[in-house]
């Protein structure tokens, strides 16, 4: 969703900038106070006259792009670019036609759910969380119950039973460790128990997203990639462009 391209080229550039991500589009109604264009330091400033296909066997990065304001931007003030009609277009239709997928009111991601403290936890017994979860255990809570150390940071868990603690007032929970073991040859994944810890906090459990679950990664999300410039982007690069009948020659 954050890529750059072109509709004249199969190029599609992914930056990595912590910045990118945080630059919305200016939607209608409203004007971008930004814009792009080329750094004037880049590693491989080169990489502009090359054909696409060339570039396809870079591994490292080599261009770079500013943000520019185009007018004193206040204090407070959202940044914002254009991303191009072909991308408000895309996204109009996408909006007008979107339904919610199933499981929607339910879902929450694990970075939302490491935030929210007061959350009671589920036991086996109260049925899983959402398919797209899992949860885990920091080393420092088998520690403190003098485990052996595992040179592990994390642990899957289980949650086994829950009660308050007559002393503090406080929910606390007895929950399993488990161990797992990748074995190369046949891409297995071995899960063994490892520990019961006693008496523990909230805080003890982390939740963690399984890879390519998040809402993002779905079919159904919104993909379009935002336009780069015609008057920037650079010709050489341009392997999708109709040919003029004229520049063919006489045949």
């Amino acid at each position: 969703h954050y890529c750059f391209g072109h509709p004249e080229s199969t190029l599609l550039f992914s930056p990595y900038g912590v910045v990118v991500s945080l630059i919305n589009h200016a939607s209608p109604g409203f004007q971008p106070n930004a814009r792009i264009q080329w750094a004037a330091s880049m590693r491989h400033p080169e990489w502009k006259e090359r054909d696409p296909i060339q570039l396809e066997s870079e591994s490292h990065s080599g261009l770079s792009f500013d943000f520019v304001a185009l007018r004193d931007i206040q204090p407070g003030e959202e940044i914002m670019i254009d991303y191009g009609q072909r991308w408000q277009t895309s996204w109009d239709r996408f909006h007008q036609h979107w339904t919610p997928p199933p499981n929607s009111e339910e879902y929450r991601p694990g970075y939302e759910l490491n935030q929210d403290l007061d959350l009671v936890m589920k036991t086996y017994r109260d049925g899983p969380y959402l398919p797209h979860l899992k949860l885990w255990i920091h080393d420092a809570y088998r520690l403190i119950q003098r485990l052996d150390e595992e040179n592990k940071d994390y642990y899957r868990a289980v949650v086994l039973d829950k009660f308050t603690d007559p002393d503090t007032g406080e929910l606390r929970y007895m929950a399993e460790t488990f161990q797992a073991s990748d074995v190369e040859s046949d891409e297995m994944t071995y899960i063994y128990p490892d520990a019961i810890l006693w008496s523990i906090p909230r805080d003890a459990f982390i939740f963690d997203d399984i890879p390519y679950t998040r809402d993002h990664h779905m079919s159904w999300t919104f993909r379009h990639e935002i336009d780069i410039p015609d008057d920037m982007f650079p010709d050489a690069w341009r392997n999708l462009k109709e040919k003029d009948p004229s520049e063919e020659g006489e045949l």
